[in-house]
């Protein structure tokens, strides 16, 4: 429809020219929605002799389809491609197709999914794929994008733990900025909780709470909120703070650092991650994510390592608040008699412990920096040593 892309070109320019990049989804095996309908013929073949759910990679057809959304993105000039349903395994034992039977069929279609990998790559298309591809081209994947996540659970607290506990269990053999999770219409969803009587207050904490554990919220609405919408500025200050936070963070801490996972989210107790660097030139050597999902004020000691940090035994932190003044922030999570902290010699740490001691407000979070301030010997050569 040549009415359709033109019109669709115009938004791309339009949302660029606001530094918005835009992408495209489909689903690639076509098993019901995202794409043309399969025909017959280009369907798997089971053994049993029925066709379907998924298409086969390896045909003409796939192929053809295949081209046409490299072509579509390159003439209304999208910044990337979604790619959901790759291939994952269904084997085809159609003659007829792109492969020498069962036994072939699974590496044809394999082969095929990674040279179109492979193309979106060459043409400078940003990929959000399936873990598996992550080789071939794909640089994202989904922390958690699941129907029992996000069309099942209508109670925000439950539905955005749930997130965030996808978020600290993926995040042990992956990079946290790697990953994203679907926050849909997230301010429909905080009208629609009736235990969530701030919409404001609401969607900080959900963004608050997924920035600190590394991983972008992903928007899928119409518009994030009615321009005309009473609380309109303090939902664009929420959005415009924490898209600020994670751009000035994620090169260092957030994406370069390393993520200590400290406490699980399990919806009853505090939840805790930081993220280190032993960059010395990073002002800030940690960040250190607090979430309370529950309906109390918690006060906890949490046990921070600065192991990664680079940081020596007797090394000096100041711990400085971030974002205190946000809608769901704790603003003093910290004693205030309580700004510096030495590596190592508390009791209830080890070498290259601190201990905060720490509160954060019922359906809260806080987010702590810890920047050096005096260092016994060079971090480096320290860091070297062990």
């Amino acid at each position: 429809d040549a009415n359709f892309t033109a019109w669709l070109a115009n938004e791309v320019r339009y949302a660029r020219s606001k530094n918005i990049e835009l992408s495209a989804y489909t689903l690639m095996q076509g098993n019901g929605w995202g794409m043309d309908p399969i025909p017959e013929d280009a369907k798997i073949l089971n053994r049993d002799g029925s066709r379907g759910p998924t298409a086969c990679f390896a045909t003409d057809w796939h192929a053809s389809y295949r081209q046409r959304v490299l072509a579509f993105a390159a003439k209304v000039g999208f910044y990337g491609v979604e790619t959901d349903g790759q291939f994952e395994g269904a084997s085809c034992s159609d003659p007829t197709h792109s492969h020498h039977g069962v036994a072939n069929s699974f590496d044809a279609q394999l082969k095929a999914t990674q040279r179109f990998n492979n193309q979106l790559k060459a043409r400078g298309l940003y990929q959000t794929g399936a873990d598996a591809y992550v080789f071939s081209g794909a640089n994202r994947w989904n922390a958690a994008d699941t129907d029992e996540a996000i069309f099942h659970i209508d109670n925000v607290v439950e539905w955005s733990t749930l997130g965030r506990m996808y978020a600290y269990d993926s995040t042990f053999d992956r990079v946290p900025t790697s990953g994203q999770y679907t926050v849909d219409d997230l301010v429909g969803r905080c009208t629609d909780d009736p235990l969530q009587a701030d919409l404001v207050r609401c969607v900080d904490f959900v963004l608050g709470g997924f920035y600190l554990f590394g991983t972008q919220p992903f928007f899928h609405a119409v518009q994030l909120w009615d321009p005309l919408h009473k609380d309109a500025a303090a939902l664009e200050a929420s959005v415009t703070r924490w898209t600020g936070f994670f751009r000035a963070h994620r090169t260092r801490l957030l994406g370069m650092g390393r993520m200590l996972h400290l406490r699980r989210p399990t919806a009853r107790f505090l939840e805790a991650v930081a993220h280190v660097t032993a960059d010395p030139s990073e002002p800030l050597r940690a960040i250190v994510g607090l979430v309370n999902p529950t309906s109390r004020g918690i006060a906890d000691n949490i046990t921070v390592s600065l192991y990664y940090a680079g940081l020596a035994p007797g090394a000096t932190v100041v711990a400085s608040v971030l974002n205190a003044d946000a809608a769901a922030a704790t603003s003093r999570p910290l004693p205030a008699s309580m700004a510096r902290f030495v590596v190592g010699p508390d009791p209830a740490a080890s070498l290259f412990e601190i201990v905060l001691p720490v509160k954060v407000d019922a359906f809260s979070y806080a987010s702590i920096g810890l920047s050096l301030v005096t260092s016994p010997m060079a971090t480096t050569r320290w860091a070297a040593a062990y």
